[in-house]
């Protein structure tokens, strides 16, 4: 389970709030936004799976992923008086995540190399970690970025397709389209694997 390393335990212990343990994320954030900051311990248990998902994505390595987590909760934290209550709040955030990592490509003006998977992606109830990592790797194989990114949001994000198109600014229509070519990428990939 990603427990996203020392600022999760940081933030459960700084934001250990009873009050927080049941709400949703758009209550959070509006708790949050309302100066509660104990609010920010149930955003990030909420949130840290999606979080990690979409940093891992763009970044397509776990240390650097890691550390977008962190930058992400410091900048929610800093930018949550803006934040505008429209049950978006998956959105937003990975709205922040993926500024956060075109900015740190914009600076170091270099490929992020892909590293070993380390942790577990949440979403798979179905499969074995192992079967999970395995179509993983495979998918950042023969997936571009940005197809992998939209797989990663909808299946382990759990965002639909209209959030998907407004986190990565692109029509709802060529969203739908791309997850479904990606899936299908995927799909005929594996039974080909599996099936020689």
């Amino acid at each position: 389970m990603l427990t996203g390393g020392f600022y999760g335990i940081f933030i459960r212990i700084i934001y250990k709030g009873k009050r927080f343990i049941n709400m949703d994320l758009e209550e959070s954030l509006l708790a949050l936004k309302s100066g509660e900051a104990e609010a920010l311990g149930s955003v990030y248990d909420l949130t840290k799976c999606l979080v990690y998902s979409c940093a891992f994505a763009l970044v397509k390595d776990h240390f650097a992923a890691e550390d977008l987590m962190q930058e992400t909760y410091l900048k929610i934290r800093q930018n949550i008086p803006g934040y505008k209550s429209k049950g978006t709040g998956k959105a937003w955030i990975c709205r922040i995540v993926r500024n956060l990592a075109l900015d740190q490509k914009r600076r170091n003006k270099k490929t992020v190399p892909i590293a070993g998977y380390e942790n577990t992606l949440a979403g798979s109830e179905n499969k074995t970690k192992q079967e999970f990592d395995d179509i993983i790797e495979t998918a950042k194989e023969i997936l571009d970025g940005q197809e992998l990114e939209i797989i990663l949001l909808r299946t382990v994000g759990d965002l639909d397709h209209k959030e998907i198109s407004d986190v990565l600014k692109l029509p709802y229509a060529t969203a739908r389209w791309k997850y479904a070519n990606a899936v299908e990428k995927l799909k005929k990939h594996l039974e080909r694997r599996d099936n020689p």
